[in-house]
């Protein structure tokens, strides 16, 4: 019979995250389950001889890190292809454009991703002409940092079925003044583009590309991530499963996985019951995903009362009332949970009052089903969401890295001033979560945390000073409540007997730190099941 091994750490803060508030001396771990949270004297007593001991020197040991929102396969893709970094005009994509045309395969979809419009004095993306005056010969798409519109050349227009040189009728695919389409595309036929023309990844590539992006977010403090919208583009929800399953049966996934599956893979795939079972707590079918709009800084989110810039401009939800009724009550009534995206007010206003519905229909307790960015809901919206259980996850970071051309471009300064409204979740008593949705922006952690305090922009304008939360409640946002997106609260998020081994280390005590200066402070160490994943031990 073979003896658990024992591991002690000790002689730091151990920052339980528990809902006392809970700071002890040290933790006992049996294997890698939390047997014991206590005094240092009072553990070294009950971990008895051959106790492996871990010294803190001082350090704090915080629950590890919970994204509740990014695309980690899909940013696995994501980096075969040019990232467009901060550029200062719109020449400057062009260069990208041929750069990458020399690594990809003659017919592949020439791919430049996180161009960011309004970043650049142009305040435009590149037109199909300029597009083919730079690559006349070869399918050539500029990503929108927000990954729902893009720019496509003519050769790219006519491998998704649209017609350069004839009038084309489809919302998302936009004309110039002289009728023809200009290049410009936007949501179902950006994502047409997406899974038409980019090249298809093969296994071991994708599993290379996922355990680079992993060691990214263990960088940043996970230990957990929803990996959300798998099946979407050219990436088979099934190429993921077996990426995942593949890293955990060979000991090379550093991070637990809870995925969220696309609408039409997940109805596809249901039948065979691959969706179902305990599975493992590394990697995990969850939700159902889709979208309800698109997104602020595209011009596609659903906001009914019009742009700041065009109050002519009033994009609607995907879909329409009756439509999402009867979606959330198919699933809600078969025991799923839906992760829907919803970035604008008209979209979040359909789905609260398409899950109220479903409840009324079909009453279940703790379905927790999940509105993704929820950007621009009101008090009255943060009121129904607890009333109907569901759980918002704030897209916090855009107060930093877009709140200022929110507040002059987008939304204005009123609607922009309760963007990401967290500080309404708090006095509300409504848990929620905090996310960066990569790739659009990378795993920023503590910035996150840091913007969810201050709700400073990049511009250094404060946004909305009475939705500053906590620290406390901004590191909640990651741990204990992250937990609760999916229901594994019981096993995770804290640090208590009978949880997973699970920790971070950071290189200064999170809820310490003064709030100015919580955007510097990095992760000395990451632990997944009481193994060492990034950084090392004091």
């Amino acid at each position: 019979m073979r003896c658990i091994e024992k591991t002690l750490y000790t002689n730091g803060r151990i920052v339980t995250m528990d809902a006392a508030g809970t700071v002890a001396e040290a933790v006992l771990v049996a294997g890698n389950v939390i047997e014991a949270v206590g005094s240092k004297d009072g553990l070294a007593a009950l971990a008895g001889p051959g106790c492996r001991t871990v010294d803190l020197k001082g350090a704090s040991l915080y629950p590890g890190f919970i994204d509740t929102h990014s695309h980690a396969s899909l940013y696995a893709m994501w980096k075969t292809h040019c990232r467009c970094p901060g550029i200062a005009h719109l020449e400057d994509v062009y260069p990208l454009i041929r750069k990458q045309a020399e690594r990809v395969r003659d017919g592949d979809g020439i791919v430049v991703y996180n161009f960011d419009d309004t970043d650049i004095p142009e305040r435009r993306g590149p037109t199909k002409r300029e597009l083919d005056a730079v690559m006349p010969d070869r399918p050539v798409l500029v990503f929108h940092i927000s990954g729902h519109t893009c720019y496509a050349n003519s050769k790219a227009l006519e491998r998704i079925g649209v017609n350069p040189d004839a009038p084309f009728d489809d919302v998302n695919v936009f004309l110039g003044k002289d009728g023809l389409p200009n290049g410009y595309i936007a949501e179902e036929m950006a994502f047409k583009a997406m899974g038409e023309l980019l090249p298809a990844l093969d296994q071991e590539r994708h599993k290379a590309l996922v355990r680079e992006c992993v060691a990214e977010y263990n960088a940043q403090g996970f230990t957990s991530a929803h990996d959300s919208a798998v099946g979407i583009g050219n990436l088979s929800a099934e190429t993921v499963y077996r990426t995942y399953n593949q890293l955990y049966e060979s000991g090379e996934l550093n991070m637990r996985v809870y995925l969220a599956t696309m609408e039409q893979p997940f109805r596809r795939l249901e039948p065979t019951g691959l969706l179902d079972g305990p599975g493992n707590r590394f990697v995990q079918y969850s939700a159902v995903k889709t979208l309800a709009d698109g997104s602020i800084q595209a011009g596609t989110a659903a906001i009914p009362e019009g742009y700041f810039f065009d109050p002519s401009l009033r994009p609607g939800i995907i879909g329409t009332q009756d439509y999402w009724d009867e979606m959330v009550y198919h699933w809600h009534s078969r025991g799923r949970q839906l992760s829907i995206h919803c970035n604008g007010v008209g979209a979040i206003e359909t789905i609260i009052t398409a899950v109220e519905r479903a409840q009324a229909r079909c009453p279940r307790k703790d379905a927790r089903h999940l509105i993704i960015h929820c950007q621009m809901a009101t008090d009255e919206h943060v009121r129904r969401m607890k009333e109907a259980g569901i759980l918002p996850s704030f897209y916090g970071l855009h107060v930093w890295n877009w709140g200022d051309r929110h507040r002059d471009i987008f939304l204005g300064p009123d609607r922009a001033a309760r963007l990401d409204p967290a500080g309404s979740a708090v006095r509300e008593g409504l848990p929620f979560s905090l996310h960066a949705d990569t790739p659009v922006l990378p795993q920023m952690t503590m910035l996150s945390i840091h913007t969810a305090v201050n709700r400073e922009t990049k511009g250094g304008a404060v946004l909305g000073p009475d939705q500053r939360i906590s620290t406390l409640e901004a590191v909640r946002a990651y741990t204990s409540y992250a937990a609760l997106f999916s229901h594994s609260e019981a096993w995770r998020g804290t640090i208590e007997p009978g949880k997973v081994a699970d920790f971070v280390i950071p290189s200064e005590d999170i809820l310490e730190a003064p709030a100015g200066r919580l955007k510097g402070i990095a992760f000395a160490a990451a632990i997944v099941d009481n193994r060492v994943v990034h950084g090392q031990l004091p």
